[in-house]
């Protein structure tokens, strides 16, 4: 359970995520592609970054490994779902990018926690 919510936790920052983001990127009154896209880039990266944090030590095939991504994501559907709930152009501009943004992360994090240390310090890597 104190593996599960962590991830719980770190999904629902995802929209904080994408809003720091995005800031840079703000045209006022306007919804920018760039702003867009940077979010998307931000919550992808927060994704990945976390994914491999939370999975570095867990054996492969722990149950931590199988539930951790459909936790974060499961908690992406429900931020995306909240979103959307607001009505208008929302799901469009933020729901949606930040739902990808975030699944392309959880996919980079599951691949980057797979392949072994490469940033050793010259010790054998651990079995």
């Amino acid at each position: 359970m104190k593996h599960l919510l962590l991830p719980l936790v770190l999904g629902l920052l995802a929209p904080f995520v994408y809003i720091l983001g995005a800031a840079p990127f703000e045209i006022p009154g306007q919804n920018s592609p760039q702003e867009i896209v940077a979010g998307s880039f931000a919550v992808a990266l927060f994704f990945a970054a976390s994914h491999f944090l939370l999975l570095r030590k867990e054996p492969l095939a722990s149950r931590a490994h199988r539930l951790v991504p459909v936790v974060l994501v499961l908690s992406l559907l429900a931020v995306s779902f909240l979103i959307s709930l607001q009505g208008g152009q929302a799901w469009r501009y933020s729901g949606l990018p930040l739902f990808i943004g975030g699944c392309v992360g959880v996919l980079a994090g599951v691949l980057i926690s797979r392949r072994p240390l490469i940033f050793h310090h010259g010790a054998p890597p651990p079995v």
